[in-house]
Formats: C-alpha cells, structure tokens, sequence
C-alpha cells in the first residue's frame, strides 16, 4: 500500500512552532557559512592584491623624494612627480617657497604658502587657487591646492602624481 504525499508538507512543517524554530535556524546557519566564505574569499582576494603590489615594485624600498618645483613648472606637462600604486598615501610636505615675479624685475612680489591671495582667476589651471600656489594633479583629475601646508594624499588608482605652479603665464 503506498502513501499518498501531502502537497502541503511545507506548509504543515511551518505550521507548527517547532518547524518554524528549525527553519529559523537552517537560515541563521546557512547565512553564517555564506558570510564566513565572502570574508575568506575577500582575504583572499586582498592578499593576492597585496602580492601584486610589491611584486610590481619590486625590491623598491620606501624612500623620501624631494623635488625642487620651479617657477616655470606647468601641471599639466610636468615630469615632476612619481608614479603610486592604487591605495599608497604620501605624505606632501611643501618647503620653503619664493617670491613670484608679476611684471618688470622690480615688481617682486612675496609668495605666500598658499600664492598670491586673491589672485584666483578661471584662466589658472586650478581657478580656485591662488596664483602662484603649489598644485598637484593626479593623472586626469583637475590639478588641486596643496600650498604650503603638510597634507596627505591616497591614489585612488594607479598613475603618477605631479606638481606645478598654479600659473597661466609661465615662462
């Protein structure tokens, strides 16, 4: 004699309390082990990250680089900077800045560590700065202050981060 199946064994099983406690449960364990897998599978997604990096650099050693900005360096062709690694952070500390020439020699005027105040003007290469201010500009984003003061900057991607002078007219 066989056993009619009832289409509604589901639905008995959460009928009763205890069916639902072990649902519960099933689904409380069953989320458990799918986070414990996305953390290893992202631990291990990191380290691989991690040791494509340094084999990419190599044997490079951690260095201080200094660059010496000149007057006449445009942001958008300059070659001073250096290539980072997406997620290195570089601390920027600008050093001492000069005067800015704004016409015949005797028209020296003192920079101060952020440029000439009020001097922004849409024709700079960051129009929101200051002439004469230190800028710096991350592969195709717009160029940014950096001034005078210590900051620190995380590549968002690979590329090269350079510097130069917030100038329309350099020369």
């Amino acid at each position: 004699m066989t056993q009619a199946r009832s289409p509604n064994g589901l639905r008995a099983l959460f009928a009763t309390p205890l069916g639902v406690i072990i649902m519960l449960l099933l689904i409380g364990v069953a989320d458990y082990g799918l986070a414990n897998a996305v953390r290893a599978w992202k631990t291990y997604a990191d380290k691989q990250r991690s040791e494509r990096i340094r084999a990419e650099a190599g044997s490079l050693q951690v260095q201080p680089i200094s660059l010496v900005i000149p007057g006449t360096a445009d942001v958008n062709t300059s070659e001073l900077g250096t290539r980072l690694f997406a997620g290195a952070t570089v601390i920027i500390a600008p050093g001492a800045i000069g005067n800015i020439f704004t016409g015949p020699p005797d028209q020296v005027r003192p920079n101060t560590s952020v440029g000439l105040l009020g001097t922004e003007h849409p024709g700079l290469p960051a129009p929101r700065a200051p002439m004469g201010a230190l800028i710096a500009k991350f592969e195709d984003d717009p160029p940014v202050l950096v001034g005078g003061a210590t900051c620190l900057f995380t590549a968002p991607r690979d590329g090269r981060i350079v510097f130069g002078i917030n100038d329309d007219k350099l020369d």
